[in-house]
């Protein structure tokens, strides 16, 4: 297992590793909850985050629980982050520059 390439990265809060760590931040889990709460398709981001020092495996074969790292806590979005989306709703308002107009005489 390798160290996060970044320590301040942050994952967006939509993405299926950034949910995989909210979900981990609640408390650890075992691979059939995954294959339920996110299907087969988060094994290669379960996999990468493993890989990449955001979670930890635990215990083995049937008995195997993954758990967030402190690397993943810091990378882990926050529920209450509105996002790139609402960011742009607040953000302050800038005027636009009006056209001068020229007058024909």
């Amino acid at each position: 297992m390798s160290a996060p390439d970044t320590p301040a990265r942050r994952f967006d809060r939509n993405s299926i590793r950034g949910r995989i760590l909210l979900a981990l931040r609640a408390g650890e889990m075992e691979g059939m909850q995954f294959l339920e709460r996110f299907g087969a398709d988060m094994r290669n981001s379960l996999w990468s985050l493993i890989h990449d020092g955001y979670v930890r495996v635990v215990g083995e074969k049937k008995d195997t629980k993954y758990r967030i790292t402190e690397a993943g806590r810091a990378a882990c979005p926050n529920r209450r982050d509105p996002g790139p989306a609402l960011d742009a709703l607040h953000a302050p308002h800038r005027p636009r520059s009006t056209p001068q107009r020229h007058s024909m005489y």
